[in-house]
């Protein structure tokens, strides 16, 4: 049997299997998110071990972006699981009186998560505990840059669930394009928004729903007022860890002329503080590594690029790029004719970029694209307003960066190119569910007054209802 016939036949297994899970009670459910819960807990580190391998990122690093928002984001999804699956009840409008209306979530079906290398463990098992709440039958496929994780999730997850309803399909890339061609019900894609559009396409030959968390370029809007150490000590966390590569990730910076070059000053000292100093940060097992050589050599043209038309490297001793590892970078003289201002950079280089007036700014975030987050440092309510009028992204932070994700409370996706569907707790559960409704006649129609023949006075009635309900 080849790949593609094992994944046809785990296909119908859940097919054949997903009435029996879709009809699973509040209870059920929960007792699968505790096996979950349970299994990431006790495999701890293990998966810790694994993305350490694949993603050369430290321990404790792991455990802040990863594990403790996955387990937070469980048992939030555990408690609340039971009120969101009740029926929520309808009013009806006057003029259908005697009716009830319900809304009830059902689940999706068949899903299909395909997981990105950059969170291997929080970007699978996060949709997958969503998908479990919600009642369906899920394939995961992780990424096929780490290996190693991959194959610890796999192990997991066959201990703890038959295959019949979730099911982990370890392939290279062009397994990808196969997996969504199948006719799932709904899929949940995290990635590129190159990817993310060819598996929208996909997706509607069969007429199924997509949830995609994309990237884009999250841009960092600084104003006059802010407080500048404040500011860059959020954002060199924010954009230097995982490497830089964390699809909400400060993008680039923009910050009044004035101040740029105190900003850039206190940016270099917060690397030099978490990290050490350039020629130390290669040895410094806090900072993480460029996940292959193909992302690194990206990195390295668009940093050159930066520097031939006229960008300016503000880091001593130049930038170090060997292996897969690439120093932090800051860029100042930064144009939009750069080609690192035409894509997500997705890597430890931070453009810096100076402005001079509101209309500056917000030319400059229209022409990068809807981005998936934005950040906001100023204390000013009325500037903060208006930024948010006068461009659209998928959600906005202010004064911090980051750690709106872990938020489960909160709704989390882009907007156009940087995504399509929302994802977190109560938001995940939706976006895995079909929100049915039902209506139900209690009374005697009053529907019945406007059936043919149409008289005068049927004219009558409902013109009253025209210009009064």
């Amino acid at each position: 049997m080849n790949h593609f016939q094992e994944i046809d036949k785990v296909f119908l297994l859940q097919k054949k299997n997903k009435l029996n899970i879709n009809s699973s009670s509040a209870g059920i459910r929960k007792e699968k998110l505790s096996r979950l819960l349970d299994a990431v807990i006790i495999n701890q580190s293990e998966l810790i071990e694994a993305v350490s391998n694949d993603l050369s990122r430290s321990e404790i690093e792991t455990k802040i972006i990863e594990i403790f928002p996955l387990v937070s984001e469980i048992r939030h999804i555990k408690r609340n699981l039971s009120r969101w699956m009740r029926p929520k009840y309808a009013f009806p409008p006057l003029t259908l009186l005697g009716t009830s209306g319900m809304i009830e979530f059902a689940p999706k079906g068949q899903v299909l998560i395909i997981s990105p290398w950059n969170y291997p463990i929080l970007l699978t098992l996060a949709p997958l505990a969503m998908a479990i709440a919600a009642g369906n039958c899920v394939m995961l496929k992780p990424s096929e840059f780490c290996p190693g994780i991959s194959e610890v999730v796999r192990r997991i997850i066959t201990e703890i669930f038959d295959e019949d309803e979730i099911s982990v399909i370890i392939s290279e890339a062009d397994t990808g394009s196969y997996l969504v061609s199948l006719p799932y019900d709904h899929i949940y894609f995290t990635g590129s928004s190159k990817v993310g559009k060819q598996i929208a396409k996909s997706a509607a030959e069969n007429f199924a729903s997509t949830t995609l968390e994309l990237g884009g370029k999250s841009p960092v809007i600084i104003g006059s007022d802010s407080d500048l150490e404040d500011a860059a000590s959020k954002i060199v966390w924010g954009k230097f860890i995982n490497c830089g590569q964390t699809c909400i990730a400060p993008d680039y910076v923009l910050i009044p002329s004035n101040k740029e070059r105190e900003f850039i000053e206190l940016v270099k000292k917060k690397i030099e503080k978490y990290y050490g100093s350039i020629s130390e940060i290669s040895s410094n097992s806090d900072y993480g590594r460029i996940i292959n050589d193909r992302h690194k050599e990206r990195l390295k043209n668009l940093l050159e690029n930066a520097l031939a038309k006229g960008g300016i490297n503000e880091i001593p001793f130049n930038s170090v790029i060997e292996d897969k590892f690439i120093s932090p970078v800051v860029i100042s003289n930064v144009n939009l004719e750069m080609e690192i201002m035409k894509e997500e950079i997705f890597g430890p280089i931070l453009p810096v970029i100076n402005y001079n007036s509101f209309e500056e700014i917000i030319e400059i975030i229209n022409q990068t694209g809807n981005p998936l987050t934005a950040y906001i440092f100023s204390h000013d309510s009325d500037f903060i307003r208006r930024l948010k009028q006068h461009f659209t992204a998928g959600s906005f932070a202010v004064n911090n960066v980051v750690i709106q994700y872990a938020n489960y409370k909160l709704p989390f996706g882009g907007v156009k190119q940087s995504g399509l569907g929302k994802s977190h707790g109560f938001y995940g559960f939706k976006s895995f569910s079909n929100e049915l409704s039902t209506l139900k006649q209690l009374t005697p129609s009053s529907a019945k007054l406007l059936y043919p023949p149409y008289s005068k006075v049927k004219q009558k009635l409902i013109d009253f209802m025209i210009k009064h309900l």
